[in-house]
């Protein structure tokens, strides 16, 4: 799959690897909406500290390439952009992601089939949101958490 040429930040996951968790504003965009009932934020580029509201679920699909699961994503209704947090779907998923000037992949990391790919835009990897569909995971957080933004 492609990205597609011109983006509006709320209509695509940017794939980031400054973020330590995958991350939305709108909570619509979540299955499995759970509270978040910790006293911590999101801190920010700036050094301000953005308030996360609840914890979700969801899938990235498309027609031609498996599925990549979200089975923990932070709400934080301030937030403009959706961000794929390129550290926690790797590990939650054993990928690897490959960037370059002008594109990105996504591979399994045992049989280095690629998963999906998508091209540069203004400098950022978009995956659009009409690629995402809702899984059926369940989310929660146990212990105290701080996300940060690169």
């Amino acid at each position: 799959m492609a990205a597609q040429t011109s983006f509006s930040p709320g209509h695509v996951w940017i794939a980031d690897s400054g973020a330590s968790h995958h991350m939305v504003g709108n909570s619509s965009q979540l299955d499995h909406v759970t509270p978040c009932n910790v006293d911590e934020n999101v801190i920010v580029g700036n050094g301000a500290g953005l308030t996360i509201q609840n914890l979700g679920t969801a899938t990235i699909s498309c027609a031609q390439c498996t599925s990549l699961h979200l089975p923990s994503i932070l709400h934080v209704p301030k937030l403009k952009a959706n961000l794929l947090s390129v550290h926690q779907l790797c590990k939650d998923n054993n990928y690897f992601i490959t960037f370059d000037v002008s594109s990105f992949y996504i591979q399994d990391k045992i049989t280095k089939a690629i998963l999906l790919q998508g091209k540069s835009n203004q400098g950022l990897y978009p995956i659009p949101l009409f690629a995402s569909q809702r899984s059926r995971g369940v989310s929660s957080i146990s212990s105290a958490l701080v996300a940060y933004l690169g």
